[in-house]
């Protein structure tokens, strides 16, 4: 059986509440400061041998279950048995 949660919020007064951040809480570095913190983040923080990107976990990420060669791990989020980070190979451009 496939896990799929195709669930979108359509109501924009829920959308604004619930989703969107508050105006106190919104990001102001700039685009080039969070490149810089993405790449960081990537290649010094986040283990790949134990941890997938999720977008429906609310931290982003959740526990590897199987391990796998591969260097990049993500959950698709209509189908959690499909890795469309698999493409991704070590050392390619």
């Amino acid at each position: 059986m496939i896990e799929t949660d195709a669930f979108f919020e359509s109501d924009p007064e829920i959308i604004n509440s619930d989703y969107l951040p508050k105006p106190d809480k919104r990001n102001t570095s700039s685009i080039g400061q969070l490149l810089y913190e993405f790449f960081v983040f990537y290649l010094y923080e986040f283990d790949p041998a134990s941890e997938v990107i999720s977008i429906k976990e609310l931290s982003g990420f959740a526990r590897k279950f199987q391990p796998d060669k591969l260097p990049f791990s993500i959950v698709d989020p209509f189908d959690v048995h499909k890795n469309p980070g698999r493409t991704v190979k070590m050392g390619s451009p």
